[in-house]
């Protein structure tokens, strides 16, 4: 199998952890197919086989067989220029899980976000919240992306590589020293600032010091402020992750919530209030509106409350 051509393509196509992700999955499968020839159909459709057997042993994860199967999907499109001839192995992946995994009430969220006393930490985890977004989203706000005047705030959304129309998104890289030492496929969404991201990002950025950093957004370079700066440069994922255990653990929540915990909070007090898995996607972003993959970030109270609201069956008379 011909991994180092299909890396070399895609290096400028995805960023780096979806590069890495299926570079894994593709050495999977190249020691199932073995070392001495191409891959084929036929070996794609023996490993998913062989994968949903592991699956219903409990050894491994729908989720992680959808994944095998889209970077395989995309070697066979990349390097081998066959288009749709794996199509027919996809219902065979079993249908994901639902993993609701941790998140926080309404009176567990108020108690973390009262005891936060930092403006820079405050900003953060009422952004997180009040925006569904993801951790890595949060670290790459520019002040740039942020508008008072006009009330609104921008974000790069990640987990996306082509918009509706199948074109590749946007690449932005993060530069040091000339370097390059991220990137990511982003798309844009702007949204009004709410009061309570509003003041504490005026605290933080008022009292911060302004760090410069060079980017390259769509093949053009630009000098841009990040808002959330640790040790003299942008904030890594790892010291955003350690500031959240930290006041989680400080407010007495005993639970083992993740900075993505704020995003299932949110989805969970949204759904909880009354609103449908479209609002829910509209006004958040979290996924697309349907039940199985919204329902994973929502947390029902009952199965009463999961079916009435979540609309994934009828109640019973």
């Amino acid at each position: 199998m011909q991994l180092e051509t299909y890396k070399k393509r895609e290096k400028n196509n995805v960023g780096d952890s979806t590069l890495n992700s299926r570079m894994s999955a593709l050495r999977r499968f190249k020691s199932f197919v073995g070392e001495d020839r191409e891959a084929e159909v036929e070996d794609v459709e023996e490993w998913i086989d062989h994968l949903v057997e592991e699956y219903e042993k409990g050894n491994v994860k729908s989720s992680t067989i959808s994944q095998y199967f889209k970077a395989v999907k995309y070697y066979f499109e990349t390097v081998l220029n066959l288009h749709g001839d794996l199509e027919h192995i996809r219902q065979w992946i079993p249908s994901a899980e639902v993993d609701h995994g941790e998140y926080l009430t309404v009176d567990e969220w108020n108690k973390l976000r009262n005891n936060v006393h930092k403006f820079r930490d405050r900003a953060i985890i009422e952004i997180m919240y009040w925006y569904a977004r993801r951790p890595g989203e949060v670290r790459l706000l520019n002040t740039e992306d942020i508008d008072f005047e006009e009330g609104t705030i921008t974000f790069n959304i990640l987990k996306k590589e082509r918009d509706d129309r199948g074109e590749l998104l946007p690449m932005m890289e993060l530069q040091r020293d000339g370097e390059t030492y991220e990137k990511h496929r982003v798309f844009r969404a702007t949204f009004e600032i709410v009061d309570e991201v509003r003041f504490y990002l005026r605290q933080h950025l008022t009292y911060a010091g302004q760090r410069k950093e060079t980017i390259i957004y769509d093949g053009e370079e630009m000098e841009v402020h990040p808002v959330f700066s640790a040790n003299h440069a942008r904030m890594d994922y790892h010291t955003l992750w350690r500031m959240f255990k930290k006041e989680v653990r400080a407010a007495g929540i005993d639970k083992n919530v993740t900075p993505k915990g704020a995003r299932h909070s949110r989805a969970t007090h949204l759904n909880w209030d009354g609103h449908t898995p479209e609002e829910i996607a509209d006004q958040q972003l979290i996924h697309d509106p349907e039940t199985d993959v919204i329902g994973a970030y929502v947390h029902p109270r009952d199965e009463e409350d999961v079916r009435k609201v979540m609309g994934t069956g009828e109640d019973e008379e």
